[in-house]
């Protein structure tokens, strides 16, 4: 394997470890503030920020998976841009 596949196998872990973990960030900063974690509110969102608003979890199906989907492919998009 060249060097330029290594550094396309590199690129696409960034990008795809940058997609997971802005929707993990997301989805931990809304189970924390459903749950009533012993942390405040404050120090949840600056700790997991909202990377999806919550209002977009109570709009009409298939709005809430595909807003989803598209913020993660643009995160991942504009990530793979920087790295290039």
């Amino acid at each position: 394997m060249g060097q330029h596949g290594k550094t396309a196998i590199g690129t696409a872990w960034i990008v795809a470890g940058a997609g997971i973990l802005w929707l993990f960030s997301g989805a931990l900063n809304g189970w924390m503030l459903a749950h009533q974690v012993r942390l405040p509110a404050q120090f949840t969102r600056m700790l997991f920020p909202e990377t999806i608003a919550m209002r977009t979890w109570q709009s009409a199906q298939p709005w809430p998976i595909l807003l989803s989907l598209f913020s993660v492919l643009a995160l991942m998009a504009f990530t793979l841009l920087l790295l290039r």
